[in-house]
Formats: C-alpha cells, structure tokens, sequence
C-alpha cells in the first residue's frame, strides 16, 4: 500500500491531477479502463517483442495548456495503463513538455482509490 500512495504522491505533484479541475473527470475515465480491463480475456504473454504495441482502450482529456494522454497496453510482462501529460508552454516559450507513468493493469482499483484517499485527506 505504501508504494501505491507514493506513486499517487508522484503522479500527483508530476501531473498537477489535484490542482487541475479535471481530478473528478479522470478518476471517472480511471473507472472506464477498470471495467474494460475487467472484461478482457486472459493475456496473450506471446506477444513478440518487436510487435508493435497497440491500445487495447484509449482516452484523453485537454484542459488550458495540458492534454492528458491514457492508453491501456499489453506487452509481453502484461497489461499496463500509460499516463501521459503534456504541456504547451505557448508560443516562443520552446518546445511541450511532458511526463509518463505506467501502472500495472492489476493495481487500477486501488490507484484510484489511494488517489481518491489522498483527495479527500488532502495530502
């Protein structure tokens, strides 16, 4: 549990979740790829290396100057969801900006809740 809160704690302060007005947005779309990846089938673990990585569920969200990228993948360790945010930095200011995470497929239910803990305890 402890790891999990800190990669809340991480994600968090890298992806400005809680200041961002979309919090209660992207925990929703953080319940959609819970529920698809609960009707998936089995894994495929033959996945070859060099095959490209498809999304098996994508979604994104575009707040001010911030898009959030989510795409739940499969390789061959299993299914993960990527967290990607960019931002503009507008014009002149130089080139987006962005940050990645991956979370284990397995973990979802409780990234959300320790995110919605976190909320609520303000931490």
């Amino acid at each position: 549990m402890l790891v999990v809160f800190k990669v809340c704690s991480v994600f968090r302060e890298t992806l400005n979740i809680e200041k961002n007005k979309c919090a209660v947005e992207f925990r929703d779309y953080l319940g959609d790829f819970i529920e698809h990846y609960a009707q998936l089938g089995p894994s495929n673990p033959d996945i070859a290396q060099d095959e490209p990585r498809r999304a098996l569920k994508s979604e994104f969200l575009v707040r001010e100057n911030r898009k959030y990228y989510m795409d739940l993948k499969e390789n061959q360790r299993g299914r993960f969801l990527r967290i990607r945010q960019t931002v503009n930095r507008g014009p002149g200011l130089g080139a987006t900006q962005g940050q990645t995470i991956a979370l284990p497929a397995q973990g979802l239910i409780e990234f959300r809740d320790a995110l919605a803990k976190q909320s609520v305890l303000g931490l």
